[in-house]
This record gives C-alpha cells, sequence and structure tokens, in this order.
C-alpha cells in the first residue's frame, strides 16, 4: 500500500520516462565523485539505501538519528496516505525526482526505498566545516564588537541581525553561478535606503546571476567596479558593527557564501576615514580622528613627491639653514633624489608584501628587524639620507592609517604617478598631480552615486 501511494500520488506516470533519463543522468555525474558514498540501512522496518557526499556530511550521526527516529515511529500498516505523511514528517524531507546533483553537493542527502521511483531529500548531520566566531584578522576593532563574519552566509546574517534587530531590515536570496552556485544574500534598511538604489543593484545581480563568482573580483565587476579604478567604489568589511552603521545610512548590503565579508554599495571617499566605533568617544575625540586620517592620507600621497620636489627641483623655497642641513645628509649619495626615493619605495613595498605573506608568529618580528636594520645599513652605507628615512617612515605609518585596505593600496599607487610629474615639473608639477587625482575620483560613480558624496549628513538630513 505505501508503494502504491508513493506511486500513484507523489508520481504521475507521464514523468515515468523522464525519471528513467535523469536517474541515469545524475549517475554518470557521479562518476567523477569519489566521495558519493550509497550505504544501506535498515529504516522503518525495511531496508533502504542512504545516498551522500562523505566530505559534507557526519554519516554516523546522521544513520543514528535516523535510527532513532525509525524506533520511535508508529507506521499503521492500512493508512497508505497516513504512512507516507508519517514518514516525510518524521525525517523532514521531501519527494524528489531521480537523484539530483545540486543538493547533493549543498549538504543534502537523500533516502532511497525499495520499488519507489522517487528519492526522499532531507537534511543530515553535516560535518563542522566552518570556523568559529572569532575577532576580525583585517579590522582591529578598540570599541565595539569583537566578532567578525565567517564563511557562512546564515552565521553571518544572524551576526548582522543581532546588531541591527529591527523589523525593517529587509533580506532577500539570489542564487549567483551556474557551474559553481553560490547563495548570496541581499540586505537593506526599509525606509533608510533609496528604492531605485536597491532595485538598481538587484537588477545587476540577476542580469550576471548566471556567471560564476570564484572571488570578489567577479562580484566588484557586477557591482560596477571599474577594473581599471584601484579606489574600492565597493566597500567591504568583516565587522558586523561597521556593517549595521553603513546599513543605517542607507546603503546597500550583499553578503555571499563562503566569502569572510560583506559588501557595501555604493561606497564613498569618507569611508576611508569614517569608523562605527568612533562614535564611541565624545564628538571632539571622534572630528580629531577623522581629521587625523584625512592628514595621513595627504601625507602618504604626497610625502614622496614632496621630498623630490624641495630636494631636486625647487630647493630654493626652502630656508637657508633646512637646505645646507638636507644637503650635508645627502653627502655621499651617489644618485639623483627621484632614484633614491624609488629604491627606498621598492625596499617598503617588499617588506609590507613579505609582512603580509609571513607566518602571523614572526612576521611583525622580522619586518620590524628587519626594517631597523636595513635603514641603518643604508644610512651607513650612504645610499640614501637620512632624511628619506625620517619621510619614507612618516609615509608607511600614514598609509596605515587610513581605513580600508584597498583604499591604502590605491593611494600607494597613485603616489607614484605624483613622484613622476613632481621630479620633471617640481612643485607646480605636485600641485597639478593633485589636481589630477580629485579630478580623477570626482569621477567615479556607483550606481548614479558620486565617490565624492557625504553620504551620512544627506541620510541623515533627508530622514532626521
Amino acid at each position: 500500500m505505501l508503494k502504491i501511494f508513493l506511486t500513484e500520488v507523489y508520481l504521475p506516470s507521464a514523468y515515468c520516462c523522464f525519471l528513467e533519463t535523469s536517474y541515469r543522468k545524475g549517475g554518470n555525474e557521479m562518476e567523477n565523485l569519489a566521495d558519493y558514498k550509497k550505504e544501506s540501512i535498515r529504516l522503518f522496518g525495511v531496508g533502504v539505501e542512504l545516498i551522500y557526499i562523505e566530505t559534507l556530511v557526519d554519516a554516523n550521526k546522521t544513520k543514528q538519528q535516523l535510527l532513532a527516529w525509525s524506533e520511535e515511529a508508529v507506521l499503521p500498516d492500512e493508512d497508505a496516505f497516513a504512512v507516507g505523511s508519517l514518514l516525510l514528517e518524521r525525517i523532514d524531507g521531501q519527494l524528489v525526482n531521480g537523484e539530483p546533483v545540486d543538493p547533493l553537493l549543498a549538504g543534502q542527502a537523500f533516502l532511497s526505498f525499495p520499488d519507489w521511483t522517487q528519492r526522499v531529500q532531507f537534511t543530515p548531520q553535516t560535518k563542522q566545516l566552518d570556523r568559529s566566531l572569532s575577532e576580525s584578522q583585517t579590522q582591529s576593532v578598540v570599541r565595539g564588537t569583537q566578532v567578525a563574519f565567517t564563511e557562512a552566509l546564515d552565521t553571518n546574517i544572524g551576526l548582522l541581525r543581532k546588531q541591527l534587530p529591527s523589523p525593517k531590515l529587509a533580506y532577500r536570496t539570489i542564487t549567483l553561478g551556474t557551474d559553481t552556485k553560490r547563495k548570496a544574500g541581499l540586505l537593506y534598511l526599509e525606509g533608510n535606503a533609496d528604492p531605485k538604489l536597491v532595485a538598481d543593484v538587484w537588477q545587476a545581480l540577476e542580469q550576471r546571476k548566471s556567471k560564476d563568482h570564484p572571488t570578489t573580483q567577479s562580484i566588484f565587476h557586477t557591482l560596477q567596479q571599474k577594473w581599471w579604478n584601484p579606489f574600492p567604489t565597493i566597500f567591504s568589511t568583516d565587522v558586523p558593527q561597521e556593517a549595521a552603521r553603513m546599513l543605517r545610512e542607507g546603503r546597500v548590503l550583499l553578503i555571499v557564501d563562503q566569502f569572510p565579508s560583506a559588501l557595501i554599495t555604493p561606497g564613498v571617499l569618507q569611508d576611508a576615514f569614517y569608523l562605527a566605533e568612533d562614535r564611541g568617544y565624545p564628538n571632539i575625540i571622534t572630528h580629531f580622528l577623522r581629521l587625523l586620517r584625512i592628514l595621513a592620507m595627504f601625507i602618504a600621497l604626497t610625502a614622496p613627491a614632496l621630498y623630490v620636489g624641495l630636494i631636486a627641483v625647487n630647493p630654493e623655497v626652502l630656508r637657508i639653514q633646512l637646505a645646507l642641513s638636507i644637503a650635508q645628509s645627502r653627502e655621499g649619495v651617489p644618485y639623483p633624489a627621484l632614484v633614491e626615493v624609488l629604491l627606498m619605495l621598492l625596499v617598503i613595498e617588499l617588506v609590507l608584501e613579505a609582512s603580509v605573506r609571513l607566518p602571523k608568529s614572526i612576521g611583525p618580528t622580522v619586518t620590524m628587524v628587519g626594517g631597523i636594520v636595513l635603514g641603518q645599513a643604508v644610512v651607513q652605507a650612504h645610499l640614501v639620507s637620512n632624511l628619506l628615512i625620517i619621510v619614507i617612515s612618516a609615509m608607511t605609518l600614514a598609509n596605515f592609517s587610513i581605513i580600508g585596505f584597498q583604499t591604502s593600496l590605491a593611494v600607494r599607487i597613485f603616489k607614484y604617478a605624483l613622484l613622476v610629474i613632481t621630479s620633471i615639473y617640481g612643485l607646480i608639477g605636485l600641485f597639478i598631480g593633485l589636481v589630477w587625482v580629485i579630478a580623477f575620483i570626482s569621477g567615479l560613480t556607483t550606481f548614479g552615486v558620486p565617490y565624492l558624496s557625504r553620504w551620512k549628513e544627506q541620510q541623515e538630513g533627508s530622514h532626521g
């Protein structure tokens, strides 16, 4: 009776040929999966096959749970409808046609009963493949939540809802990719976010949802980040507190499964200076910190170019005592100031890259000791001046005072353009270069929002 019920009620006879074809196709796709498993167990009084992916499913716990459900169930022998309903209810499953590959690769499992033309799909006990909650490894938080986003989408959504427990927090889901499917969540605050902005972002995702997104670079392209633009028009953070602040300001947030960062659009320049934890201090300290970061960006961008402009092209603007002191510090340096600066910048870039790649246990020690020894050695060898060591040190510290690693990388790139034009035209070239940088970033837009927008003040004024 149970077999007849499941065949006639859940599976119309018109689909029999289709199911046979689907099953064969599924079997062929599974041939390349070494972790594809089929095990025979006795469940509900009959022998069944448990089908799963071994690397995703905890088989022992799943079988123990199924056996416990089977022992607790009381199956009536005469009422086929009640038997089928109880079966699906006990394992919280659903009937599927054939043996689909996508649910298996998503961590689902199947039960195959004898003579059934359909399989029961259910959620098994999965293996612990996600890291537990921990502190942010890319953003240091002084005052605020210490947990960071993980690779699991549901965990990230939960962290965000704890930071922003509001019924206005809207959440949409979409599956991105064809061969490599990833679930993504789009979040925004209703009443705070511009409906046109939300519609534009959702349309951009819909238009490219068939494209695979193995890295965030492809997602940046989907969210209108130009390949030639180093400045982040898509802001990323792994701190839930910072993501909640962006949502309150009316931004749109995208979280992709297995990506440990939230992507916020549109990104604006002020994101390099503003942090949510700044509001943990009195207003005067908040404004002081933000002004300090603005000054840091200016120093990181102009310090090497200003050194070359004052030393090699326009030394006449310096006071005579300072000019003599600088000339004395460069005594014995065998090449022009431009070559001297480029040599030190190259060394600093190598040190910074090494600090990122070295193990965290020895990275800070190696880079600190190496920087000190190397700086002292090059000065004693008369390869660079003492003043340049000071300038490069100040520039490096200022560069890492900027919020956002991608923003600091963009500043590191643009400082070379200013350095070259200043070495040719002096201080006038520096001013021309600064105007060009400002013109460049002022021409950037994301979903119609200019990069130089004062986003926070606009939102507070319109909703306040």
